[in-house]
């Protein structure tokens, strides 16, 4: 650990080359959302309030964002038991 000398709070220094692996995750709106599913605006929040429906991962401003891989996750599931409509890939 190093002091500096101007600031009294403790400095870390880190190596010059520290590997790091930085993994890509998709954000999905509540507007991607609506869309996934086809849903009006309204229902779109009625969905995203009901249990079983994932939680948002994070909040921006005034916005809330969901893991895409999550709500695909989600959507195959409901697919899968017929309750909504999964769309052909192709």
């Amino acid at each position: 650990m190093v002091t500096d000398t101007r600031n009294p709070n403790p400095v870390t220094r880190l190596p010059r080359r520290v590997p790091v692996h930085v993994e890509r995750v998709d954000f999905m709106t509540m507007d991607d959302v609506r869309r996934r599913v086809g849903l009006s605006p309204n229902g779109a929040r009625e969905l995203v309030a009901r249990a079983g429906f994932p939680a948002p991962f994070a909040r921006v401003w005034r916005s809330d964002l969901w893991r895409a891989v999550d709500v695909e996750t989600w959507c195959s599931e409901q697919a899968a038991r017929g309750w909504i409509y999964e769309p052909d890939e192709g």
